[in-house]
């Protein structure tokens, strides 16, 4: 069964609006799969009790919600990935209080690289304990102080310039520029004297300023922004 299929046989067969189960969410996947997103999970659970009942021959199953993203700013380059994972835990317990500090509540799951110093931003995976202690106030890491802030977890691929994959999985087959939209790596662009222009919304909303695709003031990447949101257990 095809995914548009399967969001008509789920429309048809079950009627949210009478079962009070507020849909946030309902995207086709590859692989002949619907993503169904609820606010709750106790509005989850209503629907997949009502799918069963319904009896539409579907398949279900529960997605894990990732955990929420905190990015670092201006960490120096020669503080390692285990000493930042270890400063978190060990010189921040006035901020985190009773919050669990075992090893696998915080990870590292990238860094990028500052233009200007000897400085990089860490991106942190963290529980959401650690997420709402830490998130906007200042951090001690080593011998600093370093702000913590939210990073969103939306992923852009940097070849097509979409979202929800990476380049090494883009089916595009050729690229997109993240600044002036024209068909040719970013990279490589040679319209960087020219304003930029969006791959992803060549006709800007009222009042949206020009801007390449990965600026966060996008119209589609704020969309993309709340769409990755969803999936994301930040209590």
């Amino acid at each position: 069964m095809a995914p548009g299929d399967i969001t008509e046989t789920l429309k048809t067969g079950i009627n949210v609006v009478k079962l009070g189960v507020g849909v946030n969410r309902l995207r086709n996947l590859r692989g002949n799969r619907v993503l169904v997103g609820c606010s709750t999970s106790e509005e989850r659970d209503r629907l997949g009790e009502a799918k069963a009942g319904a009896g539409l021959g579907l398949s279900a199953a529960v997605v894990p919600r990732r955990r929420p993203l905190l990015r670092l700013l201006g960490v120096a380059r020669d503080t390692s990935d285990a000493q930042v994972l270890e400063a978190v835990r060990e010189q921040n317990a006035g901020l985190l209080g009773p919050v669990p500090l075992d090893e696998k509540a915080v990870r590292v799951v990238r860094r990028i690289k500052s233009r200007m110093g000897p400085h990089s931003s860490v991106v942190l995976e963290v529980d959401p304990s650690i997420w709402a202690a830490l998130k906007n106030r200042r951090v001690r890491v080593a011998y600093q102080m370093v702000p913590a802030v939210d990073q969103s977890p939306v992923t852009q691929c940097y070849r097509c310039q979409g979202f929800g994959h990476l380049a090494s999985s883009c089916r595009a087959e050729t690229p997109s520029c993240g600044y002036c939209g024209d068909l040719h790596d970013t990279r490589e662009c040679p319209n960087r004297g020219l304003p930029p222009k969006c791959a992803n919304c060549a006709a800007p909303e009222d009042g949206e300023p020009s801007h390449p695709a990965y600026s966060t003031e996008c119209s589609a990447w704020r969309k993309a922004d709340r769409q990755a949101r969803l999936t994301v257990a930040y209590q």
